[in-house]
């Protein structure tokens, strides 16, 4: 599966459930392809739009002077943060760290539905803050051309686990009622920990893309594909070793004594 194929995929994943996926990291330099992704996700989720000068009245609400000046009496805004709501963030390599913390606070407490940064960083430094992203189980990040169709394709009810067939949703099962294997849980940790990934919120964050993909791809119980999709959409960006790395220094030979 290529860069944009898995982009696509992965914002069907977060689109069907987003709530239980937290959200997505989408590193994509200003144009139409991350227009794309915000005006579709616009039309199938309702949305907010934020940038990273929001204040915290816009945020929470506050006292709106001007009202409380015209009727005597003191009149609350109301904030953008809402149950219902999936914020979409903006130019996210430019998010200060308190808004970030503020922002993954929101979705452990449900205050947000969800949450898409929308990195445009060009360097390596110019990134989503690291206390935001690692609430955010997705990370997409496609290079090269973008094809006229994509993020707009329809499988017209063909039931097959190709990348382009899986975002029909006539058949899609809730993502709440997949069960998935023990093993699997077990696989996914065991990986994560290949990986070098020492916070638990990861293989937990797999687990739940791993039932969102089997969801929507019409089956009730996990597979072995699904534990791969969702292995590979969550554990690269937080990785901290290639998976062999650490196998090879465990079967390292021993060194030769020394001569005495």
């Amino acid at each position: 599966m290529d860069g944009w194929a898995r982009a696509e995929l992965a914002l069907h994943l977060f689109a069907q459930n987003p709530a239980r996926i937290g959200g997505v990291v989408v590193r994509l330099r200003a144009g139409p392809a991350r227009d794309r992704v915000r005006i579709w996700l616009q039309a199938h989720l309702d949305t907010v739009c934020i940038s990273p000068s929001i204040s915290d009245d816009q945020l929470y609400g506050g006292i709106d002077l001007s009202a409380a000046l015209a009727h005597g009496r003191l009149i609350q805004t109301q904030g953008l943060l809402h149950p219902g709501k999936t914020v979409i963030l903006t130019m996210a390599e430019r998010c200060e760290p308190h808004l970030a913390a503020k922002l993954a606070h929101a979705l452990e407490q449900r205050q947000i539905a969800g949450l898409l940064a929308l990195d445009e960083g060009a360097d390596e430094d110019e990134r989503c803050p690291d206390v935001m992203a690692q609430h955010l189980a997705l990370h997409i990040a496609p290079e090269g051309r973008m094809s006229d169709d994509w993020l707009t394709r329809t499988s017209g009810g063909d039931k097959t686990n190709e990348p382009e067939k899986l975002f029909n949703k006539i058949n899609a099962v809730p993502a709440g009622t997949v069960k998935i294997d023990p093993n699997h849980l077990s696989d996914l940790t065991e990986l994560a920990a290949r990986f070098g990934i020492d916070s638990l919120r990861a293989p937990l964050l797999a687990a739940v893309v791993a039932k969102a993909h089997a969801g929507l791809c019409g089956r009730d119980q996990t597979n072995f594909t699904d534990i791969e999709t969702a292995a590979a959409l969550v554990f690269p960006q937080r990785a901290t070793q290639l998976p062999d790395s650490q196998d090879d220094a465990d079967e390292a030979p021993p060194a030769p004594p020394a001569d005495s």
